[in-house]
Parts: C-alpha cells; structure tokens; sequence
C-alpha cells in the first residue's frame, strides 16, 4: 500500500543521483527526471524491459533505504528562496543560468569524502573532482577556495542542493536596502545640495545630514525610549552616493559648464536599457536637443537626475578628479 504522499516538483536521491518529481501520471506511473543530466528514470519491469517507476517502486525503495525525499523548503537567505521557487525544468534552468551544472558540480566535492575548509583543503578537494570528471571540467577554472565556501554555505546541505539553487540570482531579485527610506531621502536632498552649491564642500553635505538626523533621533528620544532612532551613515557611504549621481548636469551646475566639458564628452547616443519602459524618461518634455552637436542634454530644472546625462554623455577616461 502506498504510504508516501507524492507531489510534483519535489526532489528525490535514489543512489547516488538526485531526481526531480515532474509527474505522478496514470496508474501509479512516475516520471521522474534526473537533476543533473535531465534524462527520465526509468528501471527494470517484469519482462526484463526499460519502463517508468510506480509508486510502489519508490515506496519499495524507500523502505529500503535507497530512496530518500530532500526537503528544500529550508533557505537561508530570500535570494536563494526565490531561486527555489523557480518552477523551471532543467531546459529552462540551464538556459537561464549555462553555468548552474558547474555549480552543482563544484558543490557535489562535500560528497566524496570529508576535507578541510581551509583554503588548502579546498584546492585538494576540487583537484579531486577535476580528476574524477575531466571531460565536464576540461578548460575550466576551478572557483576560489571563498566562492566555494559561499557556495556551500548558502546553496543548501550537504546531499540536498537541487540545481535551481545554484541559479545566479544577481539581477533578478530586488536589493534590500540597509538604510530606511526616510534616511535615504535625506541623503539625496543633502547630495543634490552639495552638487547645487559651489561652495559647498563634501564635508559641509555630511556635517549637515548628520545634524539633520541628530536633531531628529534626540526629538525620537525626548517622545519615548521604546521608538527606534534613524541610523546615521558613514561618511563613505554618503561619499560614494554623492559620487553616484555625477553627471554632466551636476558637475556643471556645480563648476560650470567648460569644467564639465572637460570631464565629459557628448557621445550622441541615446538611452540604452533591457527594458522598454525605462526609456519614458527619454521622452520627456523637459528633454531639448543642444544647438551644437546635436547631443541631447536635460533641461536645467533635471540637471540633477542622473538617468538622463548619463545615457548622452561619457566620461572622459584622462579627465583629471576635482576636489570637493
């Protein structure tokens, strides 16, 4: 009798290689892909011929300890839960990210034998797994002993790392912000101050954010003891939003004009993005075309949004720093 509730999509080890549930189909029939090569199993029937598993079959070897269901609904991070949540085959999966297999098989050296972790014993570890797949691994360069350890670490346990984890989800998740959106409000108002002030020094932008956010976290604190203050950033952190949201139209509201064509050049190109509707900005009515060179620059009231002077001027590679 079968006693194993079976559900499609979940991941299955039968001996040494890693299945996939694609389908329960009819009579009890399974299909059941491999993870790692994309091929269904299939397994000796009664009259000695290649067939799909049952039900009974797995449950047969479950019992006997040959099969076991992983469970992947434990994820570390939101990243690597938002990889385990793409419902993809292995097609897609590979199509997606080429370079998954190759993570998969860096991860599978936990499995051979137990080694160090130190930067040594992974070098040893993954000459190993070189050895023992030279045509998977020929002309390829085995990751540093810390992408491994990353790896390894956030891809799952040891036996339980399907492919869809090891998807490179750069890019295709949104980035949580460390400061709160009241904090980075401020930031801007205080960087866009410094750009529209000659006089105005890097440090005076600081000085004032922090005064800002001090007076605000002492009103915090004179309301109630239980009501969390606002983090200050450092001032590295607001260095390098300052230096962000450069442009031409920033640095010549800030130096002037011939200062920002000496650091820029008009390339007489439009805006370039993956996705259409990130080029509505391109067609604002604030937009002009310059009299000479027939460039496009942004009208001054956007002089200091980025989107727009980035995508019709470059940045000139031998333009000297400016201090500030």
């Amino acid at each position: 009798m079968n006693t194993i509730r079976l559900t499609a999509g979940e991941t299955w080890a039968i001996g040494s290689e890693r299945y996939v549930l694609d389908q329960v189909m009819g009579n009890g029939l399974l299909h059941l892909r491999c993870e790692r090569t994309g091929a269904p199993l299939q397994v000796r029937g009664e009259q000695n011929d290649l067939v799909c598993p049952s039900s009974a079959w797995l449950v047969e070897q479950f019992a006997a300890g040959q099969a076991r269901r992983i469970d992947l609904k434990q994820a570390k991070s939101a990243v690597r839960k938002g990889a385990l949540a793409f419902g993809g085959d292995y097609q897609m999966i590979v199509s997606r990210d080429p370079s998954a297999t190759f993570r998969l098989a860096v991860t599978s050296l936990d499995r051979i034998a137990s080694f160090s972790r130190s930067a040594d014993g992974i070098r040893k570890a993954l000459a190993v797994v070189w050895s023992k797949k030279p045509e998977f691994f020929s002309g390829k360069k085995p990751p540093s002993p810390t992408t491994v350890r990353r790896w390894l670490a956030d891809r799952g346990d040891v036996g339980e790392r399907p492919l869809k984890a090891m998807v490179n989800m750069s890019g295709k998740v949104p980035r949580k912000h460390r400061l709160p959106a009241s904090v980075r409000r401020r930031m801007h108002e205080e960087a866009t101050a410094y750009w529209a002030d000659h006089k105005k020094s890097l440090g005076d932008a600081y000085d004032d954010l922090c005064e800002h956010l001090g007076a605000l976290n002492k009103w915090i604190r004179q309301r109630s003891s239980r009501w969390m203050t606002v983090p200050v950033p450092a001032k590295e952190t607001f260095r390098k939003y300052v230096r962000s949201i450069e442009c031409y139209e920033t640095v010549a509201a800030k130096f002037g004009k011939k200062v920002a064509d000496q650091r820029f050049k008009a390339c007489g190109q439009g805006l370039a993005s993956q996705r259409p509707l990130m080029l509505g900005a391109s067609e604002h009515p604030d937009l002009r075309a310059k009299d000479t060179g027939g460039a496009l620059a942004s009208a001054p009231g956007q002089r200091h949004r980025r989107g727009l002077g980035q995508g019709f001027y470059e940045r000139k590679a031998t333009a000297a720093g400016m201090n500030g």
